[in-house]
């Protein structure tokens, strides 16, 4: 049995209550529109609301505070414009097939005190986080990256940290591979525990290389195949070359094979230990223990003596420079002029010379 009542309106005689129904019973609405809107502003559903079969709301407009125990829709149930001005509360899961829109600078807010926030501000993109760590995992219990506040950025493999960021660069567990091109723009130093292999060498501009914090007993560059020859600066700026197994001496070409030495003031100096023993000038005059030679050959300071070759009358070298030499056979001092020998001075006569023929 039904019975229709059709009104304007109800409103209680006494109160501000409308109680509409039967114990036990049910009520339906069939209308156009169905308006709640009490005096504060708030419509109370003190039991279920069921929907039993299909319903379609057009517009569900809600300005105030709608508060349900449960909303129970059996069938199908269309809304195509919700507009909630306040707060809604979801205690189950929200399922949604379509499509999540939302506004720029609108946030979608995450834990009791919105501490993570994703959202877009019409240029660029955010995830924001306002508590802890902001990790990112590849599955469950796995770490991909680690953000931590005011600090560091982790990067893994496999849930094991290969890269971090620290506060003066960057720092790296394991090895690094370039496939291409590693270019260093404004590097001031670089810094390697171990070994720096460059299989196709290392091509320097500018100043070269510059290695500090070597010592008498540090290696400063390495050079063949098992590392034994190797160039470095002692701690008094003394820069050495050390051969060792690789050759019995240490070798300057140029790519005709000759030697080349030089210095940029144009004077070649040789010592022995702390000492200068040999200076070329770039006049080519040679000074032996003379810091300034006034001849080719200057050995004016020192207070030895000149040890000159020795040999018999048929070890006399040939040619046209002029020669002087000890004489064994004769044992007399000679000299040859371009066209003969001449004898300066013998045992035999100490007071002339004789031309030999």
């Amino acid at each position: 049995m039904s019975s229709n009542i059709r009104v304007n309106s109800i409103t209680p005689s006494v109160g501000n209550s409308v109680a509409i129904g039967t114990a036990g019973g049910s009520v339906v609405f069939q209308c156009d529109t169905i308006n709640f809107s009490g005096t504060s502003g708030v419509t109370n559903f003190t039991e279920d609301i069921s929907v039993d079969g299909h319903s379609e709301l057009d517009n569900v407009n809600i300005s105030g505070i709608v508060t349900t125990f449960d909303l129970n829709v059996d069938g199908q149930t269309n809304l195509d414009n919700v507009s909630v001005v306040g707060i809604t509360t979801l205690n189950g899961d929200l399922v949604l097939d379509g499509h999540l829109d939302m506004r720029d600078s609108d946030r979608i807010r995450l834990g009791a005190g919105d501490d993570l926030q994703i959202f877009h501000n019409g240029s660029h993109s955010f995830i924001e986080n306002n508590t802890g760590e902001l990790l990112i995992r590849a599955k469950s219990g796995e770490n991909s990256i680690n953000c931590n506040p005011d600090g560091s950025v982790e990067l893994f493999h496999d849930n094991s940290k290969k890269f971090e960021t620290t506060s003066t660069g960057a720092k790296v567990t394991g090895n690094l591979e370039v496939t291409g091109v590693l270019t260093y723009e404004d590097v001031t130093n670089v810094d390697s525990i171990g070994i720096v292999t460059a299989r196709n060498g290392i091509h320097v501009q500018g100043f070269g290389i510059n290695c500090t914090g070597i010592t008498t007993s540090d290696v400063g560059y390495k050079f063949g195949t098992n590392g034994a020859n190797y160039l470095y600066e002692s701690s008094s700026d003394t820069v050495s070359l050390k051969v060792t197994s690789d050759g019995p001496y240490a070798q300057f070409k140029d790519v005709s094979g000759n030697l080349q030495m030089g210095s940029a003031s144009g004077t070649l100096l040789i010592s022995a230990g702390a000492n200068e023993k040999l200076r070329i000038t770039s006049a080519g005059k040679i000074g032996i223990g003379a810091a300034s030679p006034v001849t080719d050959v200057d050995i004016s300071q020192k207070t030895g003596a000149v040890a000159l070759p020795q040999g018999t009358t048929a070890q006399r070298p040939t040619g046209s420079a002029p020669y002087i030499r000890k004489n064994t056979t004769n044992n007399a001092l000679e000299y040859y002029d371009g066209t003969s020998w001449v004898e300066i001075i013998t045992d035999y006569f100490p007071t002339g010379s004789v031309i030999l023929g």
